[in-house]
């Protein structure tokens, strides 16, 4: 077949595949269709067992738990927390991104004697500690979103083999739909990317042995913060 070179009757097929979409169909006995008293063309919800629409704070933290996050109920990232993470780790170096939350948590990583620097590829890949602040929490599924919008947000989460998250309990949504509905509202609209972390990296061979830390940070610390 010559590169470039389309063969057979495109037109003819494409009209043969409407035509058969445009047919009526007999119900189908064996596989009926579910019957729903939702309106035509409207959502139909989806319910998560393991949210409590009531709790969406206690939904996280138990969520974000269950997916291997360490998740952390705080009044705010003070020195102590700060100080404890470095001593248990072993952090010696940190990257952060340009939230003014995480650029707040570098200085007082610095203040510490942490070699802190904004994030940028060759610092990160020998970083102990990526700092960042999602720009929301998942109830439903613990999850971590970063906005690509924010310089330095994915890098400094994906890269380093640590990551501690910064989240204000504010930013935490129920859903992944609910994510997504506040995007006609933005006046930059939906960003270009968006990062959900679930859990540290994972991978899982033939023999279903799951391995942490393969392909990114082997822990991921939130700080939830009031």
């Amino acid at each position: 077949m010559s590169a470039g070179v389309e063969h057979g009757d495109r037109h003819a097929f494409l009209a043969r595949v409407t035509a058969f979409g445009a047919r009526s169909h007999e119900p189908n006995v064996a596989h009926p269709l579910p019957i729903s008293d939702w309106p035509a063309g409207s959502f139909v919800p989806i319910g998560y067992r393991s949210l409590d629409g009531s709790d969406l704070v206690g939904s996280f933290l138990r969520n974000a738990a269950v997916a291997l996050l360490e998740p952390h109920r705080v009044a705010a990232v003070d020195d102590d927390f700060l100080r404890a993470q470095i001593e248990s780790l072993g952090v010696r170096s940190a990257v952060v991104s340009r939230a003014p939350a995480a650029v707040a948590v570098g200085v007082q990583l610095a203040a510490l004697g942490v070699d802190v620097r904004a994030y940028a590829s060759e610092p990160a890949t020998t970083a102990d500690l990526g700092v960042s602040a999602p720009r929301w929490g998942i109830a439903a599924t613990g999850s971590l979103v970063q906005d690509s919008s924010v310089e330095g947000s994915r890098g400094a989460s994906l890269v380093p083999r640590l990551h501690l998250a910064v989240l204000p309990v504010s930013a935490i949504v129920a859903t992944t739909a609910d994510v997504f509905a506040t995007f006609p509202t933005r006046p930059d609209g939906m960003p270009a990317n968006l990062v959900l972390i679930t859990g540290p990296s994972r991978t899982g061979d033939i023999e279903m042995i799951l391995t942490v830390g393969v392909h990114g940070p082997t822990k991921v610390i939130v700080a939830l913060t009031d």
